[in-house]
């Protein structure tokens, strides 16, 4: 079977970055490239009221008819509802890729979505929330500089003559006191040479997030989609070849990717989590004071090589779970083949894996210590020659094809969903 390689989310993470780029160089006043970016600093006040604790002000509805906003996980939620009869053990893998992505704990993504009858019946989210009402068509929840935002990029479609980008990095949601809740960022752009329109909604809970790359790649949540401009509209929603959000988890340690591809049929969630140095006050490396750590694989970098380093005891070790007896996994990913409607799990219990310097044995998740060992062993094994570490793919989770293209990587689960109507 041939399939696509899932999105990556560093990929992800680029087109993040190169959207808050905007143009290089400074337009002249009466370029289509200073239209695009008219309103960029337009304050936006997304009001929002807590004060029923039984009611969340970010419930979004599932749109069904053209125009309609969709909801990130509509889609792939929908179309990985089993049509026949399941196991117990899929059961409980859906049941818990669930429960980590709808469930509210400092370990989970909190988007909170609501099924009954196979279909998806709400979301109730900050990231749904804002993008629906960026698509909205009622007057009464339309938002004027997400509108005028929509006008300038169609300007600059039709004009067709330079890089139209809009970027607002000041919107906050408040409650019903005018406290800052969120912040958030809207970016919109369009290439004229790929033709293609980008759209991206990050949020946080500190506005300076937005200034640092690396603080935006561990925003709570970040929202991306592109179309072709030949489908871009002012209004609505708006048919996208992509759409893909990123998510973290409070606490840090975990990271939901969501790629929902048109283009390809295919509908994914990706969940994962990887080992953390544990710091103290100040930042700095020091020995964890519970949980699991992982044992260094090299001599130099357990503290027995006086030229080397220390890595004892100060690498937590993270895991997720699928049920009781699935636990030390690192990735998990679902997928649902729009085409075919076949829905796929799997599961890996590392995120890299390399070999030793005897070519045999497999170091799952090394460090940088351990990956330096490595090739300073293969340097001296082999004097006047270039050297390199040897990756391990794994067979059950990473995407292995045989020499016809074939996708022989091996699914945990896989089962018949249910097919979406065009």
């Amino acid at each position: 079977m041939n399939r696509p390689q899932p999105l990556a989310i560093s990929i992800l993470v680029s087109s993040l970055v190169l959207s808050a780029c905007g143009v290089i160089g400074e337009p002249s006043l009466d370029t289509a490239a200073s239209l695009c970016a008219n309103g960029e600093k337009a304050e936006v006040t997304i009001g929002l009221d807590f004060s029923d604790p039984a009611t969340s002000p970010y419930v979004t509805e599932p749109g069904r008819d053209n125009g309609d906003y969709r909801l990130y996980l509509q889609d792939i939620l929908e179309a990985a509802e089993p049509s026949e009869s399941i196991s117990v053990d899929i059961q409980n893998a859906l049941t818990s890729i669930s429960d980590l992505v709808n469930g509210d704990a400092d370990d989970q993504f909190g988007l909170n979505y609501e099924m009954a009858g196979g279909l998806v019946v709400s979301a109730d989210n900050p990231l749904d929330y804002i993008e629906s009402l960026l698509a909205s068509t009622d007057s009464n929840t339309q938002i004027g500089a997400f509108q005028d935002a929509r006008t300038q990029i169609s300007g600059g479609i039709s004009a067709d003559d330079d890089f139209c980008n809009y970027t607002n990095s000041n919107i906050r949601f408040v409650d019903q006191d005018s406290n800052t809740v969120l912040f958030s960022e809207l970016n919109l752009s369009y290439n004229p040479f790929t033709r293609i329109v980008q759209q991206s909604f990050l949020i946080s809970e500190l506005r300076e997030a937005f200034a640092d790359i690396e603080q935006r790649q561990t925003v709570p949540y970040f929202g991306f989609a592109q179309a072709n401009s030949s489908n871009f509209q002012t209004r609505g929603f708006y048919p996208f070849t992509q759409r893909s959000t990123l998510a973290n988890s409070p606490d840090g340690f975990r990271s939901l990717l969501v790629d929902d591809g048109k283009d390809l049929s295919l509908g994914q969630i990706e969940i994962s989590t990887s080992n953390t140095f544990c710091e103290d006050a100040d930042g700095e490396v020091t020995v964890c004071d519970s949980g699991p750590t992982r044992a260094p694989a090299k001599a130099q970098c357990d503290g027995s090589d006086p030229d080397g380093q220390d890595e004892t005891g100060v690498l937590q070790e993270r895991a997720l779970a699928l049920d009781s007896s699935i636990t030390n996994l690192k990735r998990i990913r679902l997928e649902t083949d729009y085409a075919t409607q076949e829905v796929r799990i799997y599961a890996s219990e590392y995120n890299e894996a390399i070999l030793d310097s005897d070519g045999v044995t497999e170091i799952f998740d090394p460090t940088n210590c351990e990956k330096q060992a490595i090739l300073d062993e293969l340097a001296i094994a082999s004097p006047g020659v270039g050297v390199r570490l040897t990756i391990v793919e794994d067979p059950n989770y990473d995407l292995i094809y045989d020499e016809d293209n074939i996708l022989i990587t091996t699914p945990l689960y896989t089962f018949a969903g249910t097919a979406l109507p065009e």
